[in-house]
């Protein structure tokens, strides 16, 4: 499947399959000043590494160090694909994003079996 960088956007929203969500004027975001179709969402993201950091500081975590190293790094790496599926819009960005989302999920199920 190709991906569409730069074709779904406020400009051609016929294309986005009625992504609505799209901010009709994309912000310039950083000092390269990239274009960010969801700014607060892309923002937002550091929120999974928070989660991160709370399976660092929870003294009672019920799992073995492996599991909690495997969790850590999963979370780390779901905020890159988010913020990549949100600032970007593209399949790469979405395909990256759930496929983090299916391993915490997958692994989340492991330790508690």
């Amino acid at each position: 499947m190709p991906d569409h960088w730069g074709e779904c956007n406020f400009r051609n929203k016929d294309r986005c399959n009625g992504a609505d969500w799209l901010r009709d004027t994309p912000e310039p975001f950083g000092a390269e000043k990239i274009i960010m179709y969801e700014p607060c969402n892309y923002v937002s993201n550091v929120a999974y590494y928070h989660a991160a950091n709370r399976i660092c500081t929870y003294p009672e975590f019920a799992s073995g160090e492996d599991y909690q190293k495997a969790l850590k790094r999963s979370f780390a790496s779901l905020t890159i694909g988010s913020a990549m599926m949100h600032g970007t819009f593209t399949y790469v960005g979405v395909s990256f994003d759930r496929q983090m989302i299916s391993v915490i999920s997958y692994m989340a199920h492991q330790i508690s079996t």
